[in-house]
């Protein structure tokens, strides 16, 4: 071989060697998982603002994109569709949800409502039995509807008992403090403005009810088979958006509050209802070794559900629609 051969393989080989490694940098570049995620504009959803702020997700390679969505109708569509990957939902609501077909897996619990939901009443009505025959506003289907059957229930009262009106919960608070009815089911600012009434309180709150009204996050089957790596993605950002929020909670409550358009002194004030579940909490509520209390409370909301007629069907079953795989391998890999 001479020098002229070997010169042009050499040649070869290298001009080879850069082409494979443009390609390799190539489709390492586009090896981007995209998930889409619906939310609203609950501020339990906040620190998710705070992971892509700090582009806790791309150094994973995964693109997620929340999509604000406020209507619950639409939202179950798009996860019927497929259009979606996975939405945020609470427990006793994806119960309902799931039951009617949406399909989905809850893998990771967001936060609780620990004082931001509540029943406001007249001070004549002390008591969730004194709510018998009462004038009680509320949306049904969701979890302040859920909070309600829950402590009459525990009254050894049913829906039945009370006269309902059907009313979102920002117009029931506002109904109830401009004295049109006995009572209602909302959540801040409507609660303290109960208390600044003549004749209005806040007969309870979640924080009476801890685990009850928690938020979870609910990915389709098939991005679960297919998009696992991604899903872990998420659930690692979460908590590491937790970690950096405590570390750095000024900054941090400036970039969440900028997401929902707040003051910062308004989300702080809103944020001081909600509880936020870390690793330890999830583990612990979605369960180790064992089924946590999430699958009780999962199987108790169908039941409401159903013994209320909001499900006409068969009911979905919690073992189903949980899976804390997810969390127990999560730093394992």
């Amino acid at each position: 071989m001479n020098k002229h051969h070997k010169f042009s393989l050499v040649f070869i080989f290298f001009f080879s060697f850069i082409i494979l490694s443009s390609c390799t940098k190539e489709g390492e570049e586009t090896l981007i998982t995209n998930l889409k995620v619906t939310i609203n504009s609950w501020i339990g959803w906040a620190p998710l603002y705070l992971a892509l702020d700090k582009n806790f997700f791309e150094k994973d390679n995964v693109n997620l994109e929340l999509i604000r969505v406020e209507d619950t109708g639409v939202r179950k569509s798009t996860m019927l569709s497929g259009k979606v990957d996975g939405y945020a939902s609470s427990v006793d609501n994806f119960a309902l949800d799931s039951s009617q077909g949406v399909p989905g897996t809850i893998v990771l619990a967001f936060d609780e409502s620990h004082g931001g939901d509540g029943i406001v009443s007249k001070k004549s009505i002390k008591t969730v039995s004194d709510l018998k025959g009462k004038e009680i506003a509320f949306q049904p289907g969701l979890p302040g509807h859920f909070l309600l059957l829950h402590v009459l229930n525990e009254a050894g009262l049913k829906e039945k008992d009370i006269q309902k009106i059907d009313m979102d919960s920002d117009k029931a608070g506002s109904a109830f403090t401009s004295g049109k009815l006995d009572a209602a089911v909302t959540w801040e600012p409507w609660l303290s403005k109960s208390q600044a009434m003549s004749d209005g309180h806040i007969l309870l709150t979640t924080k009476d009810f801890p685990g009850l009204i928690v938020d979870v996050l609910v990915f389709r089957e098939d991005v679960l088979a297919n998009k696992s790596k991604a899903v872990k993605t998420v659930l690692r950002s979460w908590f590491q958006s937790l970690k950096y929020w405590n570390e750095n909670p000024k900054e941090s409550n400036e970039i969440m509050a900028k997401a929902y358009g707040l003051p910062v002194e308004e989300f702080e004030a809103m944020v001081s209802g909600v509880k936020f579940y870390d690793y330890k909490k999830n583990m612990a509520y979605l369960g180790g070794d064992k089924p946590g209390h999430i699958f009780t409370v999962f199987n108790q909301a169908a039941g409401s559900w159903k013994d209320n007629n909001l499900i006409r069907g068969s009911v979905a079953k919690a073992e189903e629609k949980i899976d804390p795989t997810y969390l127990r391998n999560l730093y394992n890999e």
